[in-house]
């Protein structure tokens, strides 16, 4: 296990990089809209023939700008009136009236965001949201720009415009544009009116999870349970790239986080939580505002601590998941055998480790874990009894607030049909000086911290571990003053790019005889490749790979003697489906469906 942090985290961050394809330069120095002369965002120029003749199309709170030629034009410009608004473009502005009328509309009816800050007569209108249609060059799907210059007494809150990439407006994409793309950029500048330095793991999973909102439902990141499950590993709280200013690999699908606590404490928290960021800008640490939003009843280090132990059996309706993790179950990054050797795996902070510990015959179980002296940790083991969506857990946790060892068990261990044990690293402690320098981005100084484990059968398990009084987050002091402008926020939500090459003949017959049949898969990004076979709406098998970059992987799919029984069973006369899926790091997937005969 001595190699899990060095080897596995670069191969992991690789994966959920790649699939973050926002800014591959140094963002400009202006923000200049794409109806403005010159460059504008990603040193590209502006439009450079004038608006379309029906363009700008508004509502009271919105305009949607295009151009009808060049390569700035909408992907779509068909079924519309001679001299009226494509279809593609009412899609756009729908979108942000969507967002409008659940985001920023008071509660009980809506969440009760204060609206984007009014930016006068920019865009030909009065202090009216204003999106522009524009070719984005693959850089991204769409970015939120502040504008410039800005009054100073409005720092560091802004207002800013939306450029949504011209492909996102064709046909095949409109659902996705109106109502994920375009409440999501909407949030964005709704934040700007919170707090223009905003934490980039922060902003990027409140759009997420406001856009979900405004969509009545989280089916649009069904896949995010996935991939984050996937990557424990990696740090919640992200950073930006400090040269690119690209979000952080679990930005968007840190969009779980903001569900717990929604589940646990309300969905008005998320809101309340940015009023607070308003109020401690420029600083703004995401930790401390939720130690002081909770006033006592819980803290950060707390609530930290309970997601990462629930995750050991998130799909149980009572794991304070909500349901949200459907099917997807979280990586065991090893078993931890009883007797065996201790293991030892290097935690960064707002990260954990889940390991499998086999029963057997064990009367009773218990983790021996330790974590480094002075480190924001918890150890705790997990046993689950029954099925795994109407189960029912017990669990003993062990908090450390200063490191240290820890002891606890599990008694009765034979009636666990599962046991895991949890290693944690909840400590934001930040470095002197707390910033990257010239930088808005936080230091951590408890990363690569090495965490030891081993579990022991014993005839008893130890006394519960004694209570401990939960630390506060410690608020940094930031005595330098941020850069002059915050970065483009830039956002890639596309789904992979997908081939499957043509099955081998007779495939069936293949798998039903056992045999392996080779799927040659062809992606654009990194991305987990998952083959399911179903008979009718049943899966009987699936297989799960890594493509670790874009190109071309192949997957050997063959059917164990379980599932070749399933198939058996099944009723004939179902049609039988081969499903391979792409799913990115932000849980963007895309499916290729092979009917076998």
């Amino acid at each position: 296990m001595e190699g899990y942090h060095q080897n596995v985290v670069p191969l992991r961050r690789s994966l959920l990089g790649a699939a973050l394809l926002l800014l591959t330069a140094t963002p400009v120095a202006s923000a200049a809209r794409p109806d403005d002369d010159g460059t504008g965002v990603y040193g590209q120029p502006n439009w450079t023939v004038d608006e379309a003749p029906a363009s700008p199309l508004c509502s009271p709170r919105a305009c949607v700008h295009w151009v009808q030629t060049t390569g700035d034009a909408p992907a779509s410009l068909v079924d519309s009136d001679a001299d009226g608004a494509p279809d593609s473009i009412e899609y756009a502005l729908d979108g942000l009236e969507r967002g409008f009328r659940r985001m920023v509309a008071p509660e009980p009816g809506g969440l009760g965001w204060r609206p984007p800050l009014g930016d006068g007569a920019l865009g030909g209108g009065t202090d009216v949201v204003d999106l522009y249609v524009k070719d984005l060059h693959d850089r991204a799907a769409g970015v939120a720009p502040v504008d410039w210059p800005q009054s100073p007494d409005r720092r560091p809150r802004y207002h800013g415009h939306i450029i949504i990439d011209d492909d996102y407006l064709a046909a095949g994409s409109w659902g996705f544009l109106q109502r994920k793309l375009v409440p999501h950029e909407l949030q964005h500048l709704i934040e700007f009116a919170y707090d223009g330095w905003f934490e980039s793991w922060q902003g990027e999973s409140t759009a997420e999870w406001s856009a979900a909102q405004s969509d009545g439902s989280f089916a649009l990141f069904s896949g995010y349970p996935a991939a984050w499950g996937a990557a424990t590993e990696l740090p919640m709280i992200g950073i930006r790239d400090p040269e690119r200013h690209s979000p952080p690999p679990k930005a968007y699908v840190s969009v779980i986080w903001q569900r717990w606590l929604e589940y646990r404490h309300g969905p008005r928290m998320i809101r309340e939580v940015w009023e607070r960021a308003a109020e401690a800008s420029p600083t703004s640490f995401v930790p401390s505002l939720i130690d002081d939003e909770l006033a006592g009843g819980s803290t950060f280090f707390d609530e930290f601590v309970d997601f990462a132990v629930g995750h050991a059996e998130w799909r149980l309706a009572g794991s304070g998941f909500g349901g949200d993790a459907g099917s997807a179950e979280v990586e065991r990054v090893a078993t931890l055998a009883g007797g065996a050797d201790p293991a030892t795996v290097a935690l960064d902070h707002t990260t954990f480790a889940l390991y499998d510990v086999p029963v057997g015959d064990a009367e009773a179980l218990e983790l021996r874990a330790r974590a480094p002296e002075g480190t924001r940790a918890a150890v705790a083991l997990v046993g689950r009894v029954g099925d795994p969506v109407e189960g029912r857990v017990e669990v003993q946790v062990q908090r450390l607030p200063q490191g240290g060892e820890a002891r606890v068990g599990l008694g009765d261990a034979s009636r666990f049909s599962r046991v895991t044990a949890v290693l944690v690293n909840a400590d934001v402690t930040l470095n002197d000086p707390p910033k990257v320098a010239r930088s808005y981005e936080w230091s951590f100084a408890r990363d690569g911290q090495p965490f030891t484990a081993r579990v022991l059968r014993t005839e008893r398990p130890p006394p519960p571990p004694v209570e401990v009084e939960s630390p506060l987050t410690v608020q940094p002091s930031v005595t330098e003053p941020p850069p002059d402008r915050p970065p483009v926020i830039a956002d890639d939500l596309v789904a992979p790019r997908l081939t499957l090459a043509r099955l081998p003949r007779r495939a069936l017959r293949r798998l039903r005889a056992g045999r392996p049949v080779a799927l040659r898969t062809t992606v654009d990004e990194a991305s987990t490749l998952i083959a399911e076979l179903r008979v009718g709406a049943t899966v009987i098998r699936q297989v799960t790979a890594r493509a670790p970059k874009a190109g071309a992987r192949t997957v050997a799919f063959r059917l164990t003697t379980a599932a070749r029984r399933r198939f058996a069973r099944a009723p004939r006369g179902r049609r039988v489906t081969l499903l391979v899926t792409a799913r990115d790091a932000a849980g963007n997937a895309r499916v290729v469906r092979r009917r076998l005969r």
